[in-house]
């Protein structure tokens, strides 16, 4: 299992984080868009953070519905 740490930049630590998935809406050439995102939170003191990895899959999940 892999470990989900990274660096928070509120915390200013290597913290541990979880994931949460929600619906996003994007409009794309006057066309309704929705798609899971997942979204990164840092479990010391909640703030949203960036995950590359995520950020990738949540552009993948979009591309991949235009």
């Amino acid at each position: 299992m892999i470990e989900k740490i990274d660096f928070c930049e509120f915390c200013l630590y290597d913290v541990h984080y979880i994931v949460k998935e929600k619906e996003e809406i994007y409009y794309v050439r006057d066309k309704e868009i929705r798609y899971i995102c997942k979204e990164a939170y840092c479990t010391k003191c909640n703030s949203p953070m960036y995950i590359a990895k995520l950020n990738d899959e949540n552009l993948e999940s979009l591309y991949s519905k235009i």
